[in-house]
């Protein structure tokens, strides 16, 4: 075979691969981008938008069921999960790095608008829409979509545990309270333009696990709005604040405001036999200790009946010999603890033996 022939073959098979490798890297940003409505221009911002329409618009929650989901790693938040809705790609696709809820869905929008993972892009100082920031701050640690920001806030798209992975368009982060710690910036990003980008959009109140929550509602423009009656989004607990979002008959506005914490639910408690008494809240785990110096102080003691020594919820047989070996010395009891009290059922200040006969007494039904 004449050599000039086979170099050209070689050339035209090469630029035929060439040419199908660009093709395919064509189709996947494609397919990886958000496609803006119908005549509006390609840009960051309106792809932003095109995202927004179906998260919070058509869906409130980024989570593979489009219900809540109340953690930070839980597999109904798990990005790889989450299905293709409203013509965005699926979760798996934009899944080169895993990710659960506020990482989970910034990863999803970046992947969206550029087609790359943020955590490969590159890090600047101050962010631009569509950047993703990583803020910090006393008990928070957030990745969110940057909007914009005034001097007091920064206005970012984003969805977070704390209220059941709900999606936050122009949602706030305080900057009084967080410190931007990462800014990552994509490095596709000049291949699109901006867009018209508003600078005057009505936020939406702080998250309360990433700021301290405000009280939002207060009508700054003067006109009148018809608040329906509230959707509950989070619900309260002891732990932490519900919030629940109202929207206005007029305009469609919306506000969130808050919902107040719980009172703690706490337990019988445990005696430390110092004095004080140690008690548990059953839905949170947070504990309180209180001095405990007698059975009806502030009814500390009214938990359990006088007899009741091994606290069982009745007075049985077994209280009586428990009370005699602590009158015996048999086993060590401190005076004034919760034991010595429900023992010490004549209230003399002492436990003898007549404590264990008045508890027999008590147990077969004599008292």
């Amino acid at each position: 075979m004449h050599y000039s022939y086979v170099k050209s073959g070689f050339k035209k098979t090469a630029a035929l691969l060439l040419a199908c490798v660009m093709l395919m890297s064509i189709g996947a940003v494609c397919s990886a981008a958000a496609i803006p409505a119908d005549g509006e221009e390609d840009t960051v911002y309106s792809r932003l938008l095109a995202i927004k329409a179906v998260y919070p618009d058509q869906y409130f929650y980024f989570t593979v069921d489009g219900s809540a989901c109340w953690s930070a790693s839980g597999s109904n938040c798990r990005l790889s999960s989450i299905p293709s809705r409203g013509g965005l790609p699926s979760g798996k696709e934009a899944a080169s790095w895993e990710g659960w809820s506020c990482v989970g869905f910034a990863r999803y929008v970046f992947y969206c608008v550029f087609g790359e993972n943020f955590s490969a892009a590159t890090k600047t100082s101050s962010p631009v829409v569509g950047d993703v920031i990583h803020t910090t701050g006393p008990g928070s640690d957030h990745c969110s979509v940057f909007l914009r920001e005034d001097e007091n806030y920064w206005y970012v798209f984003d969805a977070n545990w704390g209220n059941g992975c709900g999606v936050r368009w122009e949602g706030t982060i305080s900057k009084s309270k967080n410190t931007l710690h990462e800014v990552y910036h994509a490095k596709s990003y000049d291949d699109l333009p901006l867009g018209d980008v508003p600078q005057q959009e009505t936020g939406r109140p702080d998250d309360p696990l990433l700021t301290d929550p405000t009280v939002p509602g207060e009508d700054v423009s003067g006109e009148t709005h018809d608040w329906q009656p509230g959707l509950v989004v989070l619900n309260a607990t002891c732990a932490y604040e519900g919030e629940q979002i109202f929207t206005c008959s007029i305009c469609g506005e919306t506000k969130i405001d808050a919902i107040p914490t719980l009172e703690h639910t706490w337990d019988k408690g445990e005696d430390n036999d110092d004095g004080t008494i140690t008690y548990t809240c059953t839905v949170c785990g947070e504990t309180k200790t209180e001095a405990y110096t007698g059975r009806h102080d502030h009814g500390k003691k009214a938990d359990y009946e006088p007899g009741d020594v091994d606290r069982s919820g009745s007075v049985t047989a077994n209280d009586a010999r428990l009370a005699l070996r602590y009158a015996l010395g048999l086993d060590p009891v401190k005076t004034g603890g919760r034991i010595f009290d429900l023992c010490d059922v004549d209230q003399d200040g002492k436990l003898t033996a007549s404590d264990a006969r008045i508890i027999l007494r008590i147990a077969v039904g004599l008292e």
